[in-house]
């Protein structure tokens, strides 16, 4: 009895949470990573290795994860920053959001130097 208690215990949740992701459409960012694939698009290998990209890149992320009124999609985007030129990539959940986390990257390297590739999702 013990025995078959285990298993339904540990092998339910395991077929449980495949179907879950099957049927959530808004949890798929298959496209997102197939574009992100492409050798054009700007990844974290991309990052610069200079004392200056170093310091855009930390400043942006802790003005980001200092900001408790942006979403955990907010807080976490990719921020890519070579020769002093920022790349913001990721899901946000709304279109202020966006223009927030812009404007935070803004205030660090230049409103001329942040490029903003951000997605609104919905949840």
């Amino acid at each position: 009895m013990k025995i078959l208690f285990l298993v339904v215990m540990f092998a339910v949740p395991a077929f449980a949470v495949p179907t879950y992701r099957i049927n959530n459409p808004a949890g798929n960012n298959t496209g997102i990573n197939t574009r992100d694939a492409s050798i054009v698009e700007k990844t974290a290998q991309d990052q610069g290795v200079t004392a200056e990209d170093a310091d855009y890149t930390r400043r942006i992320r802790r003005a980001l994860m200092s900001d408790a009124s942006l979403s955990t999609y907010g807080q976490n985007v990719k921020v890519i920053t070579l020769n002093q030129k920022v790349t913001l990539k990721g899901p946000v959940r709304s279109p202020e959001e966006r223009d927030k986390i812009h404007e935070k990257a803004a205030q660090v390297a230049g409103r001329e130097s942040v490029i903003n590739e951000l997605d609104v999702i919905s949840n």
